[in-house]
């Protein structure tokens, strides 16, 4: 057997990387006969375990186990556990140790082997540590080993703890043969109890075993052990003096004696219920340090009590008179929990011993400062308490039709809570907290017919029923809707950590007082009128007053004082946040001129939401102002029916007279049959709906022959008139929405004000704060800046224009069609303020993106004559020109646009970049109709569809030009070809199956490499499916319904990436990771009478690596059961 180190490699080619191997290669030299090599196993493998001194010489660390050494005896037999996955073999594990071989280890020097752990290991739980340990079996002169019972030259040590300078330890004499350490967690923890200093390292000597001793240095624990170390010592031999070598074999380690002391719980909830009046609810419950649930190994080693009690208490039962709808609920609740632990926590200390032991002390005249034992005990206990007292949703509805009981008492709600906790911690000496919460909101619906019609102002009305679109204009003079509210909210907490030696602690303390009012309103303001408009206004401000809670020195204030302020003029106290939004919505009524609002929509939007923001700890640079607000337009045209009348007549229609041939007599009526058009000024006769005339004349001449005269010129005519109708004109309707979005960022503001003063005011003044410009989105003025400041301003802004629209193409097919284009603009202004605030732009940056759908398709079959591919990018692209990216980037959208006529048109050629290309979906319902799968198919769809879009990075030099960036095309078939098929009901079930096949390429262009990038991937899918449901099967003579359902799926995922080097052109380019994916689903899903489901499945996953792909060839074979048992 051959170890060989990776990391100790004598010779290195290149620069090669262990975290990127993809070859491993046997090379045999030196040998000028054939050489026959037999590899029975070639495995990589490591070692958790290392030496402490990576680089030291004396020792190394390696494994030895049964397999691959002959002379390794395990240490105890029944260690080589049989494979339970073929129970028809005798296979047994591979059994092994750790192996320290030692190597001239001077005297009073020791070598460790150390295994640190990811995670803290607790071993609290279990009694003891045992592990097995193997001197060298060479005991002469110079050997670690010794059979001297008295005289030995080494030591091995086993060290476990939380760092270097808090561990156990358990040191013996190094014997020949196998041993074994067991290590006695009680022994251990009385011994670091015992010591007078937790500096000094107690060395005891362990019972019945000379020469073994246990060692304790600072304050380990057996709930957190971060690190394990084996290591050898030469304390030195006076009749063999010098160094020592051997080799120590470690085998076993585990803890056992896994804490099984029984535990126990309790709970009882109880309710009192006091007709309507009262409510009250009790629970206790309990438990003890050894109790765990079944999901858990063992207990929290602590004792957990809890107890609570709530009441609801309806106080408007106890008043002498009824108010319905009214509400006055008063609930409190006050909850207990106290944990007694075993342990004192983050030790292994038991706290009945600690305080056993400080009791022990208590008579020592020498020791100071000594806690007492209901001190120990108190500090180990969490204990936390809760009062709450509630009162929300408190509104009087009083029984009266006077306007100020309607419209002011009945519309108020308050709301009060109070909260007091108080904890204690083994960490906390004290935490003690308060907290006090008000509302008050008035809401009130006004009558909606507070409006005025116009029509009905003298002289105005007259004018106004001119027009009878817009005559009954209602406008409404208030809004329909209004509500305030106000808040504050105040919480103290103080909080006292537990001490540490003799240091006092000073209590923290934390304070907040808020306030907070918002107001609001919803405005119908114009109804059947032109815009039709509709406002929403709503405004919310927050406050501090917690400056007013302590004095100049940090001192708290008494409440009186506190309030006084308050009432004296503070009130709210100073704003650091204000929010207000505004949003308007017109729904224009068009005109009934020709009939126009039949045919077109439009709706408008704009909402607008402002804020402002005042950090106190920055008193000069703290202020800044925000707004952003959206517009949106959509513009629906009903484009079928508008465009109806132009082909509702034939040119070149006219009626042909000929001789009479045919009288009616006087008496009944007589129908006749449709005819073209009959002059009405010779005829009295009545026209029916179907178009059949009705005589009524005594005698009268019809036309024994009707015909229209048509030409040549005619039927031309109507053959373009019927393509015009096709292509432009067959749509249903043509939806077009715009919107955009635009936000404005600026801070170091020098006014204080909030700009609420400059919103609803008349004039503008700079210490108010923005400008009513600059709140409503129209402009960028927030006033004076910060003095000697550096400031910034940001504005972003996101446009999108969208058109889609419809129309049959056969029976039961469907045409999606849509253009969209989006661009986004952002830019950020860095300026320098002087000392009166006057501002300078120091820098600029802008960048910004344009996105819009495409048309692009790929170079196969007949679409080759479209030459849009990467090799028109190659042949379009001149290296030699003065500026080759632009070359480059404009190369790359021609390149791939197919049928780019918007380009060659002079007038476009311009904007032709910004034009969008349209994007379709067909949609083909009806399949089933088809003669030749009539009879097969019930219901069967096709789909088609096709997604492109060209996206493009830019940003402003510093010189102004701007400068693309990023580039992409992506174009797709989502899918090229879906089928979706119900087929004829076959054995009393249903028959399914679906076809999808779908292709993404993605092209990227990096301008500043000249690489384009180009990334494939090509789905294909197959499903199909059998179910039925509510057949009976007979069980225990009972017919119960069940219910069977068989799924099978394919899946075929192909992806690859290209990159193409326009310097050094290669049509095929430089292939880079690829891969094909393939999944194999069965599936049976069983249901017996709902109650119970099975399923049984089984996939197959294969990968396959495709181009310079480093991933290797895999294969994974899943089954699985699932049994699903509803039990009620």
């Amino acid at each position: 057997m051959y170890r060989i180190p990776l990391k100790d490699s004598l010779l290195n080619v290149g620069q090669p990387s262990l975290s990127s191997v993809e070859t491993i290669r046997l090379v045999v030299s030196g040998s000028v006969n054939p050489v026959h090599i037999r590899i029975a196993e070639f495995n990589l493998v490591g070692n958790q375990w290392q030496k402490l001194l990576p680089n030291d010489s004396v020792m190394s660390v390696s494994v030895i186990n049964v397999e691959d050494n002959p002379d390794y005896v395990s240490p105890a037999q029944g260690l080589r556990t049989k494979d339970q996955t073929r129970p028809d073999e005798n296979i047994l594990s591979n059994e092994q140790s750790l192996d320290l071989i030692v190597k001239d280890l001077p005297e009073k020097e020791n070598r460790q082997a150390v295994k640190y752990l990811i995670r803290p290991l607790d071993v609290f739980n279990y009694t003891s540590m045992k592990l097995f340990i193997h001197g060298d079996e060479n005991t002469g002169p110079g050997s670690i080993s010794s059979k001297d019972p008295t005289d030995y030259p080494a030591e091995v040590f086993f060290r476990f703890g939380s760092d270097t300078n808090n561990y156990y330890e358990y040191r013996q004499p190094i014997r020949p043969g196998w041993g074994d350490i067991t290590i006695l967690f009680d022994e251990l923890t009385a011994i670091k109890e015992a010591r007078d200093s937790i500096a000094q390292i107690a060395k005891i000597p362990v019972n019945g075993k000379p020469d073994n001793y246990y060692l304790v240095k600072g304050v380990p624990t057996l709930t957190s052990v971060r690190f394990l170390t084996v290591g050898v010592y030469n304390r030195g031999n006076p009749l063999s003096p010098g160094p020592v070598s051997g080799e120590i074999w470690v085998d076993e380690l585990r803890v056992i004696g896994a804490d099984d002391r029984p535990g126990w719980a309790y709970s009882i909830s109880s309710s009192l219920k006091m007709a309507d009046f009262m409510n009250i609810n009790f629970n206790i419950s309990e438990s003890s340090p050894f109790f765990h649930g079944l999901a858990d190994r063992f207990g929290s080693r602590a004792q957990q009590r809890n107890w609570g009690i709530s009441s609801n208490i309806d106080l408007l039962k106890i008043l002498p008179f009824n108010l319905p709808g009214s509400n006055l609920k008063l609930n409190y609740s006050h909850t207990e929990s106290l944990g007694i632990p075993e342990y004192i926590p983050g030790t292994d200390v038991s706290v009945s011993r600690a305080a056993d032991l400080v009791s022990e002390k208590a008579n020592d005249s020498t020791l100071t400062n000594l806690k007492t034992p209901e001190q120990i005990r108190e500090e180990s206990e969490t204990y936390n308490t809760s009062d709450n007292w509630t009162a929300t949703n408190i509104n009087f509805k009083i029984p009266s039709s006077k306007w100020y009981i309607t419209d002011i008492i009945n519309s108020i709600t308050l709301g009060f809570t109070y909260n007091k906790t108080f904890s204690r911690s083994p960490t906390i000496q004290e935490n003690r907290s308060w907290l006090w919460n008000a509302n008050f909101n008035y809401n009130l619906h006004l009558d909606p017919n507070y409006y005025f019609q116009p029509v009905n102002i003298p002289l105005i009305g007259s004018l106004l029923s001119i027009f009878d679109d817009y005559k009954d204009v209602k406008i409404y003079f208030v809004p329909q809707s209004f509500s305030l509210s106000l808040t504050a909210r105040r919480n103290r907490n103080t909080s006292i950590q537990r001490p540490t030696g003799n240091n006092p602690v000073a209590p923290v303390v934390s304070r907040d007082f808020i306030t907070t009012r918002g107001f609001n309103f919803n405005w119908r303001m114009t109804e059947g009128g032109l815009l039709n408009l509709t406002t929403n206004y709503k405004l919310d401000i927050q406050s501090s007053l917690a400056y007013l809670e302590t004095d100049a020195n940090g001192n708290q204030r008494s409440e009186g004082e506190v309030w006084k302020d308050i009432f004296s003029g503070k009130f709210f106290g100073q704003d650091f946040l204000y929010q207000q939004s505004i949003n308007l919505r017109a729904v224009p009524q068009l005109p009934s001129l020709w009939d126009i609002k039949k045919f077109m929509t439009i709706t408008a939007g704009y909402s607008v939401n402002y804020v402002w923001r005042n950090d106190f700890r920055q008193p000069i640079l703290g202020r800044s102002a925000s707004v952003t607000n959206n517009t949106n337009i959509s513009l629906n045209l009903r484009w079928k029916a508008l465009t109806e009348p132009l082909f509702s007549s034939t040119p070149g229609d006219k009626v042909k007279e000929t001789t009479p041939t045919q009288r009616i007599s006087r008496g009944r009526n007589r129908i006749l049959k449709p005819m073209p058009e009959i002059e009405s000024d010779t005829l009295s006769n009545k026209l029916k709906n179907d178009g059949t005339v009705i005589v009524n004349a005594d005698s009268i001449v019809t036309n024994k022959e009707l015909e229209p005269e048509t030409s040549t010129i005619s039927s031309g005519l109507l053959f373009l008139r019927s393509i015009a109708k096709s292509l432009l004109f067959d749509y249903e309707s043509i939806n077009m929405n715009f919107t955009m979005s635009t936000n404005f960022s600026k801070n170091g503001i020098a006014s204080t004000g909030t700009g609420f003063n400059n919103f609803w005011g008349i004039t503008f003044n700079e210490s108010n704060g923005p400008s009513q410009g600059f709140m409503l989105g129209l402009n960028d003025n927030v006033g004076r800046r910060a003095p000697n400041s550096n400031l910034q301003d940001v504005f972003a802004q996101k446009n999108n224009f969208q058109i889609r629209t419809s129309r049959p193409l056969w029976p039961g097919a469907k045409l999606d069609i849509n253009w969209s284009i989006g661009w986004t603009i952002n830019k950020t202004t860095t300026l320098n303020s002087d000392q009166f605030g006057n501002t300078s732009i120091s820098f600029i940056s802008s960048t910004g993106t344009i996105n819009r759908t495409f048309l692009s398709l790929p170079p196969v079959l007949f679409l080759k004559g479209l030459n849009s591919s990467i090799k028109k990018v190659h042949e379009l692209f001149d290296p030699n020109d003065p500026n080759p990216a632009k070359n480059l980037s404009e190369a790359f959208v021609n390149g791939f646009e197919s049928l780019p006529l918007t380009s060659k048109l002079g007038f476009l050629s311009d904007v032709a970049r910004f034009i969008p290309r349209p994007n379709w979906r067909i949609t083909w319902a009806g399949l089933e109709k088809l003669p030749f799968v009539s009879k097969v198919l019930q219901r069967a769809t096709l789909d088609h569809a096709y997604t492109s879009s060209y996206a493009e990075g830019w940003k402003i030099t510093p010189d102004g030009n701007q400068e693309t960036q990023i580039q992409k095309v992506t174009y797709g078939f989502t899918p090229l070809v879906g089928i979706n098929m119900t087929f004829m009901n076959l054995w009393g079930g249903n028959l399914i199956g679906n076809v999808k096949y779908s292709t993404t390429t993605i092209f990227s262009l990096g301008v500043s490499t000249r690489n384009i990038i180009e990334t494939f991937s090509k789905d294909i899918g197959i499903t199909a499916g059998y179910s039925k449901s509510g057949f009976e099967l007979p069980f225990f003579g009972v017919a119960l319904k069940n219910d069977i359902e068989f799924t099978l799926s394919y899946t075929k995922t192909r992806n690859s990436t290209i990159i193409y080097n326009m310097l050094d052109f290669n049509e095929n380019g430089t292939p880079q990771d690829g891969t094909i994916r393939v999944t194999i689903e069965p599936r049976v899903k069983y249901t017996l009478s709902s109650k119970v489901t099975m399923s049984i499945f089984y996939r197959r996953s294969s990968i396959e690596p495709e181009g310079a792909s480093r991933i290797p060839p895999s294969t994974t074979n899943e089954a699985g059961l699932d049994v699903h048992i509803a039990i009620q």
